[in-house]
């Protein structure tokens, strides 16, 4: 049993580990993007931030979520 209770709690911090470093990645491409002074580069920033805005970073399993709240529901 805690053999797959901590299979679950790592793969429970895996995913919320990535759906944050996903949030930081924007941040990042946008101080990057203000400091460069190369067009083609800028237009492929550009682009690429608004692909990672516009996408959900969400780890499903047959329709379970897999982040920290799972984590929170099996606590409780």
């Amino acid at each position: 049993m805690i053999h797959y209770l901590s299979k679950i709690i790592l793969l429970a911090w895996a995913c919320e580990s990535n759906k944050n470093q996903a949030k930081e990645i924007g941040v990042t491409l946008h101080e990057i993007l203000n400091s460069t002074t190369d067009k083609e580069i800028k237009n492929e920033l550009h682009l690429f931030s608004l692909q990672i805005l516009h996408c959900k970073n969400i780890f499903m399993t047959k329709g379970v979520t897999v982040d920290a709240t799972l984590l929170t529901a099996v606590s409780n």
